[in-house]
């Protein structure tokens, strides 16, 4: 991926008028690459935290593939907050609170780390 900027410049060459125009590519440095996929990283962990909190509180079937697939890769994001708060439930739905601080943790994280990446890059 490279970012590309055209410029049109006149030249006044005794006293004709030319224009050149100019197209410079660049690639984006390390940094700016590891904060693009830091922040793509970050929308996908959100994505499916919201989505594990949806179908516990539509009180999903567990034996579905889907479902069970979904849980089982967001156990190992919620784990860190399991048992902070209780988990009220109703019949089979239920809030799972860890996934909310999970969730309000790694949403506050992730900007702060990709910003981190590119501190003090004059592309950002």
């Amino acid at each position: 991926m490279q970012d590309e900027h055209t410029t049109t410049e006149r030249v006044d060459t005794n006293g004709n008028v030319q224009t050149r125009t100019v197209t410079q590519s660049r690639k984006p440095s390390g940094r700016i690459m590891a904060a693009r996929v830091m922040y793509y990283l970050g929308g996908l962990i959100t994505t499916v935290l919201v989505l594990r909190i949806i179908f516990q509180l539509l009180g999903a079937n567990t034996d579905n593939a889907f479902i069970s697939i979904l849980y089982g890769v967001t156990d190992v994001l919620v784990w860190p907050f399991n048992g902070i708060f209780g988990e009220p439930t109703y019949g089979r739905a239920h809030l799972d609170t860890s996934a909310v601080v999970a969730l309000v943790i790694y949403a506050l994280l992730i900007p702060g780390v990709g910003k981190l990446l590119t501190l003090g890059d004059r592309e950002v």
